[in-house]
């Protein structure tokens, strides 16, 4: 296993850990939007969880990704990408996904679409 792999393998398992324990905190996340029978939506906190996915793209740099034009390819990387407000009712609140890139691990949260990059 190379010296990628392994700090990628430290990073995923580091990246769950932080999560669950965020999730103690903020386990609205975990759930999901639901509609009341009189039309009003509200979180249901059902325990369905968020989504952790780990990705690799070797052959994509951080930069493309950064860009304010996305490309198809870049697009595929993320998993709720086209999903629509009312997707929330059977998708989840939070999707976090680790990708190790050619140069760096591009940490991509997909609440609101914020990024940060870790050097």
């Amino acid at each position: 296993m190379s010296d990628v792999s392994r700090d990628f393998e430290r990073a995923v398992e580091k990246m769950k850990k932080s999560l669950s324990d965020a999730l103690v905190h903020f386990y609205p996340l975990a759930g999901r939007l639901a509609t009341s029978p009189e039309g009003f939506v509200y979180i249901d906190c059902n325990d369905r969880g968020a989504d952790f996915i780990e990705a690799s793209a070797p052959d994509i740099r951080v930069s493309e990704v950064m860009n304010e034009t996305v490309s198809d390819v870049v697009g595929e990387l993320f998993a709720l990408n086209g999903a629509l407000n009312m997707d929330a009712h059977s998708l989840p609140l939070l999707v976090v996904q680790l990708n190790i890139s050619k140069h760096k691990y591009l940490i991509r949260e997909m609440m609101k679409r914020d990024h940060l990059v870790m050097k």
